[in-house]
C-alpha cells in the first residue's frame, strides 16, 4: 500500500479484518521481498537481517499477529538464494516459529 512498512501493515490489518468479518478468507501476498515484477521468477534478493525484518517482513508480521490473516501466498523470487516458497527460514523459522 505504501513505502512505509508500518503503514502498509496497519492498512493491511484493517482490510484483513473487514474482509474476514464476512467469513471470507483474506490472503496476504507476496511473502516476502517482492519488490519488482520484471524477471521476478529468477530474481535473488540479498539483504541483511535488519533490513529484512524492519522493511520487508514487518507488514506480514502485522497481518499475522494483529490481523489474524487466514492465508499468505509466497513470492516468486528468491531470498538469499532460496525461492521464497521453499525457504525454511521464511516459512518455518519466521512465520511459524517467530510469529506462531
Amino acid at each position: 500500500f505504501a513505502e512505509d512498512p508500518y503503514l502498509s501493515g496497519a492498512m493491511g490489518v484493517e482490510i484483513t479484518h473487514a474482509i474476514q468479518e464476512h467469513d471470507i478468507i483474506a490472503m496476504g501476498k507476496h511473502y516476502a521481498v517482492n519488490d519488482q515484477e520484471h524477471d521476478r521468477f529468477r530474481t535473488n534478493v540479498e539483504l541483511d537481517e535488519q533490513t529484512l525484518r524492519e522493511m520487508y517482513l514487518l507488514p506480514f508480521e502485522m497481518l499475522v499477529k494483529d490481523g489474524d490473516i487466514a492465508s499468505l501466498m509466497s513470492a516468486y523470487n528468491r531470498v538469499r538464494g532460496d525461492y521464497a516458497t521453499e525457504s525454511r527460514y521464511l516459512l518455518n523459522d519466521v512465520l511459524r516459529g517467530d510469529w506462531g
